[in-house]
């Protein structure tokens, strides 16, 4: 069948084109008969040459907050993805500013982002939620992933290591057992360990990203109560949890800085066996959480939970000055009233009258 034909119907005056049939002009060029106005066609036309995703570089120097991309023919809209390559470090609370759209917060894990997240090198793609830039991934860089700039521990500031562990990438860079040292006041050098990741409860509500430890004592004994043998009011009460608040002012207070306090649970003392809950930044480690066998004699239970690193005797043992030492506990023992429990210099369970000297090993969270 012919596809161009004419049909004509026979009129009283002639005949009439049925097909192709034409219309009067003004129904084509007025608005009011078409679906699409000239302004909608404008607008729509505009946005073509733009595109909600688009692949950007950022070269703003790490120590600036405000980065800025570079992209072309960017629109910001809710939903708008952009990719960014980044030359530098991204620092904490940062801002992103796509093709001169405005700076917009930067915001991972529901909070703003943290240091550590985004490093030079790195590729990340983001999300506008309408308010505020998303971090969906962050595609790591070669060098990224071969050696971290806050590995090993001792290489990043106290400040850095809580912004990383904050934002819950401790167990990513370090390991427990991961050691640094540590310089006091009074010029002693301790050696501090990584203890666990998530294992305390926060006096303010949660659990602290990390806990660490001494390796081994400090270089001076000391007594648990200096004017008599009692455990009555146990750790609570007792006169080296005073002496905590002398060392915690030891440390460098960067370190102190960053110190939560926790919630420490140790037997009451004067043969109880009803627990007390005290607040602490630095504590003594309990006889729980040193995985001393189970014996009612000496601790109730329920003084905390295990810390990996205690797996055995030896595991226990410490040094004060070089040497194998007996070292305090916070838990009184159940069976007496004039002392505490402490470990002894084969990393077996003993106790020891308040008045007596021992080591001193502390822990505290981040």
């Amino acid at each position: 069948m012919p596809t161009n034909f004419t049909m004509r119907q026979k009129t009283a005056s002639g005949y009439e084109t049925l097909y192709p049939k034409t219309v009067p002009e003004q129904i084509i060029t007025n608005e009011n008969n078409r679906f699409v106005t000239d302004a909608e066609k404008s607008a729509w036309n505009a946005n073509a040459s733009k595109t909600p995703t688009v692949y950007g570089t950022c070269a703003t120097a790490a120590a600036t907050a405000a980065k800025t991309v570079t992209a072309t023919g960017f629109a910001l809209a809710a939903g708008a993805m952009v990719s960014v390559t980044f030359a530098y470090d991204v620092p904490a609370s940062a801002t992103l500013n796509v093709d001169s759209t405005g700076a917009k917060n930067i915001q991972c894990q529901k909070a703003n982002i943290k240091a550590g997240v985004i490093k030079a090198g790195d590729t990340a793609l983001f999300v506008y939620t309408g308010s505020y830039w998303y971090v969906l991934a962050v595609d790591k860089s070669a060098a990224d992933l071969s050696a971290p700039t806050y590995r090993p521990l001792g290489s990043a500031t106290w400040a850095e290591v809580n912004e990383i562990a904050q934002a819950g990438l401790a167990p990513l860079y370090w390991s427990i057992g991961d050691t640094r040292q540590v310089t006091l006041s009074t010029s002693e050098v301790i050696t501090v360990r990584i203890e666990d990741f998530g294992h305390d409860t926060l006096t303010a509500g949660g659990t602290a990203k990390m806990t660490l430890g001494m390796v081994e004592c400090l270089n001076t004994t000391r007594q648990m109560n200096t004017s008599n043998n009692t455990n009555v009011g146990g750790w609570g009460s007792s006169a080296i949890r005073t002496f905590m608040t002398t060392l915690l002012g030891q440390l460098p207070s960067d370190l102190q800085a960053v110190i939560k306090s926790v919630t420490k649970k140790a037997s009451a003392g004067n043969l109880s066996t009803s627990l007390t809950t005290t607040d602490d930044k630095l504590w003594l480690f309990s006889y729980t959480e040193v995985n001393l066998p189970v014996n009612a004699s000496y601790s109730p239970g329920g003084e905390g939970t295990a810390y990996p690193l205690f797996i055995s005797d030896a595991a226990r043992i410490k040094k004060v000055n070089g040497t194998d030492s007996n070292w305090w506990l916070r838990s009184p023992p159940v069976n007496g009233n004039a002392g505490f429990c402490n470990v002894n210099n084969i990393g077996k369970a003993a106790t020891s009258t308040a008045m007596g000297a021992r080591g001193v090993t502390v822990g505290f969270c981040i």
